[in-house]
């Protein structure tokens, strides 16, 4: 028997019904109508690398319409790393990273000019944290919170981009507003939470 199957017949398991708003109600109160979903994926390693050695190796984008919950578009890339050319086993196995640390530090490490709107993003797990005021376990853990399953594979870049595109939409559904939660300073590598 599922551990929480058990716990829901023996009483442990406390049901919380989430309030909906209203469709055209949590569209109105957006404060964006698209957001661009991301989720690199970089090189990593069983043990800690040495300073500056993850290198983004995926780069997958959904650009989610917030007032109809539809993927617009979406782009996908493999990029092969230059300063670490063969990932390790445990890296072809798992991969997590996020824009925070991942491609600000890339960029800084090979001096690339990254656009200014990378430096502002709404983080997925503080909001649901927020929102529903529960904190499972990773995006898989989110989705089947809410009853979704997660499709593909997942620390695919592209999966789970697609994925948390999914559980936005019902964030949004359910009547979270998205808001910018982080920035970085523009001249300085310190992270911002807003």
């Amino acid at each position: 028997m599922a551990t929480k199957r058990l716990a829901e017949e023996l009483g442990l398991v406390q049901k919380r019904q989430v309030k909906r708003m209203s469709q055209s109600t949590s569209k109105v109160n957006q404060k964006f109508e698209y957001l661009i979903v991301l989720d690199f994926e970089s090189t990593c390693w069983d043990t800690w690398p040495p300073a500056g050695q993850n290198e983004i190796i995926e780069f997958p984008a959904v650009l989610l319409d917030l007032s109809s919950g539809n993927t617009l578009s979406e782009f996908h890339e493999y990029v092969k790393p230059t300063e670490q050319s063969i990932l390790s086993s445990f890296c072809k196995n798992l991969t997590d990273w996020d824009l925070q640390i991942c491609l600000h530090r890339e960029c800084l490490r090979k001096q690339l000019k990254k656009p200014e709107f990378f430096n502002y993003w709404i983080d997925i797990r503080y909001m649901y944290k927020k929102f529903y005021h529960r904190s499972p376990k990773g995006l898989a853990g989110a989705l089947q919170d809410l009853g979704i399953s997660f499709v593909g594979q997942e620390h695919s870049g592209i999966c789970d981009t697609r994925n948390t595109a999914v559980l936005i939409s019902r964030m949004i559904s359910d009547g979270c507003v998205m808001t910018i939660t982080k920035s970085l300073a523009v001249n300085t590598n310190k992270v911002h939470a807003h």
